[in-house]
């Protein structure tokens, strides 16, 4: 005999996207508007997504817990003075958490920059993203590795005095063996440039993220959103 539902609706499972950008009202093809920016965090809070940064997301994602909404992370790579003039003030106003991927050598370590990075939010994570910025992948020396990923998490945890918690790619360049070592210098959690989503519990070694550049970015990431749809499930 053939049973028939009725009125049951399978639930769908929620998924993220991470979004990469970089210096707002600045130069160059990957800096966006400061108006764009604040219009890309409006079409988010309006859709009700929910906005973690990498390391709750991570937490929340191994504990298991309970989500009912497709999530947004916004990530911000290479440390650019925007942070503090365009990016903190946002965030603020619309409440929303951030991961913020922090190379070494552009800051003197005497720099009031990083004396701001301490003073962030729980909420505003602070991340690794290398010693110099270097195409990792093709570096064959040990001893630069080490710096690149060892030193540069034990530096900038000094420099903030917060647990540096997750690391990005430079230029999206990593081998199997660099993510192993990358799991040895103790980063959690590992992020490149491939563009996909995610199931919200999906594991892998290094995650997707979308690069947003400077043509078009609200139009980008409307694109990007429908691959994880809006309201609703």
């Amino acid at each position: 005999m053939m049973l028939i539902t009725i009125g049951v609706t399978a639930k769908k499972t929620p998924k993220v996207i991470i979004l990469c950008f970089h210096d707002i009202d600045g130069k160059g093809k990957y800096s966006i508007k400061s108006k764009e920016l604040e219009s890309i965090f409006n079409l988010v809070n309006k859709n009700n997504y929910k906005v973690l940064n990498l390391r709750q997301w991570d937490k929340l994602r191994i504990k298991k817990g309970t989500i009912d909404r497709n999530m947004v992370i916004f990530t911000f790579d290479d440390g650019y003075r925007s942070l503090f003039r365009n990016v903190i003030p946002l965030l603020t106003k619309f409440k929303f958490a951030a991961t913020f991927f922090i190379y070494l050598d552009r800051y003197n370590s005497r720099s009031k920059f990083y004396q701001n990075l301490a003073s962030l939010p729980i909420n505003l994570e602070v991340g690794a993203h290398s010693f110099s910025h270097s195409h990792l992948k093709v570096i064959k020396k040990s001893k630069i590795i080490y710096q690149e990923l060892f030193l540069a998490k034990k530096k900038l945890e000094y420099l903030i005095s917060k647990p540096v918690y997750s690391f990005a790619w430079p230029y999206g360049s990593y081998s199997k063996k660099l993510v192993e070592l990358a799991k040895l210098a103790g980063y959690k959690l590992q992020v490149s440039t491939s563009y996909r989503s995610y199931y919200w519990d999906e594991s892998k070694d290094v995650y997707g993220r979308f690069t947003i550049t400077k043509k078009n970015p609200i139009n980008q990431v409307k694109k990007i959103l429908k691959q994880i749809g809006g309201l609703g499930f």
